[in-house]
């Protein structure tokens, strides 16, 4: 069983050679720390609704990660976490560095699995 939110949250996101990841997210006055990425996908928007500055459709990433608040040892979770494509950072631009540049973006927790 799952629930439907639109909360928005803070993403802590991290590129690697392979790709860009969630790391760690803030909702409801708390920290998760993703341990594992279990899927990831991009949606794309109805064709009608576009973005200011672009004729094409808004794209969403989106990713269900498995969660912990407060860190290892403590109950995971499933969760669904959106952010535009917009604000996530080109994985064209590999970090010549393993793993090492995070930053944090705005995105939406969409889906919690019970």
């Amino acid at each position: 069983m799952s629930r439907r939110y639109t909360d928005q949250i803070s993403v802590a996101i991290q590129r690697t050679a392979n790709g860009v990841y969630p790391r760690r997210f803030y909702w409801r006055s708390g920290q998760y720390f993703v341990s594992a990425v279990l899927a990831r996908w991009i949606e794309t928007g109805k064709w009608w609704q576009t973005t200011p500055l672009s004729s094409r459709p808004i794209e969403r990433r989106i990713w269900r990660v498995e969660a912990s608040a407060g860190g290892r040892g403590r109950q995971v979770g499933v969760f669904d976490l959106c952010l535009l494509a917009s604000a996530v950072p080109s994985s064209d631009a590999v970090p010549t560095q393993d793993a090492t540049e995070i930053s944090e973006v705005n995105g939406y927790l969409i889906r919690a699995f019970d």
